[in-house]
C-alpha cells in the first residue's frame, strides 16, 4: 500500500508537490515525502507533499501506472520530483536496458509537459539520480547493477535533464559522501531524512519567495 501523506497550513492555499518513485521514495523503511512535509510545517510553507513512490516498480512499471492516473488533474502540483531506476538494473525479469529506461522516463516527461500545455501554467519538474548501490543485502541486485547505476543509469538521467530542459538533483553524489546512511539497496530512517532535506532545500532555493539562505545539502537545517 502506497502512503498518501498529507500536511495542510490552516489559511493558506496549497501548493502541491508530487514525489513520484520507487521504494526509494516510498516504503518499508522509510519515505522521504514525510520529512518533506515537515520541514514544510516547521518552515512555515504552504507546500504538501504528496507520496506516490511505488515499491518494486521500474520505469516502465511506473509509467503504465503514471499513464492512467488522475493524480495530475487532482492535485495541479507546482512541482513534480521524479526518482526512478533503483528496480530498472535488477537482475530478474524487471531488469530494464538502459536505452528503454531513457524511453520510459521520457514518456513520464512528455505525459507532465502535454498536461502543462493543455492546462497552460508551468510545473517545475527535478530529477533526481539515484544513490548508489554499496552493498546488495537483496538477492535480486548483484555488483553488475551496482555498475550499471554508476556507468549507465545515472549518467541516463543527467542526460535526460538536459534534453528536456528539467532541473537535476544529485543525491548519487550526496549518497556518496555520506555512506553511512546507506547500508544497503534502501536508505536508512537517516538517509530518507537527507533525501527530504535536500529535496527540500533545493525547491526552496529555487523558489521566488527567498526562504533559506542557503542552498544544495548545507543547510543546517534538524
Amino acid at each position: 500500500m502506497t502512503t498518501f501523506i498529507v500536511y495542510c497550513l490552516a489559511g493558506e492555499k496549497e501548493t502541491f508537490v508530487l514525489c513520484l518513485g520507487d521504494s526509494i521514495t516510498d516504503s518499508e523503511w522509510g519515505n522521504y515525502p514525510t520529512h518533506l512535509n515537515k520541514l514544510f510545517v516547521k518552515r512555515d510553507v504552504a507546500y504538501t507533499a504528496i507520496s506516490r513512490g511505488i515499491p518494486g516498480n521500474t520505469s516502465g512499471e511506473y509509467l503504465e501506472f503514471f499513464s492512467k492516473s488522475k493524480m495530475m488533474k487532482k492535485f495541479r502540483p507546482k512541482v513534480i520530483v521524479i526518482m526512478l531506476g533503483t528496480n530498472d538494473v535488477r537482475i530478474d525479469h524487471d531488469r530494464t536496458s538502459t536505452k528503454k529506461f531513457k524511453k520510459n522516463m521520457s514518456e513520464i516527461i512528455n505525459i507532465i509537459k502535454a498536461f502543462e500545455k493543455k492546462e497552460k501554467y508551468k510545473i517545475d519538474v527535478y530529477l533526481c539520480t539515484i544513490p548508489p548501490i554499496f552493498t546488495t543485502d537483496l538477492n535480486t541486485f548483484t555488483k553488475e547493477s551496482a555498475i550499471r547505476v554508476n556507468e549507465e543509469i545515472v549518467p541516463a538521467i543527467e542526460e535526460l535533464s538536459v534534453e528536456h530542459d528539467l532541473e537535476l538533483i544529485d543525491l548519487h553524489s550526496v549518497f556518496e559522501r555520506n555512506k553511512d546512511l546507506l547500508p544497503g539497496i534502501h536508505p536508512s530512517p537517516g538517509g530518507y531524512y537527507k533525501i527530504g532535506k535536500v529535496i527540500f532545500n533545493r525547491i526552496m532555493r529555487d523558489s521566488r519567495t527567498s526562504i533559506l539562505p542557503c542552498s544544495g545539502d548545507t543547510c543546517n537545517i534538524n
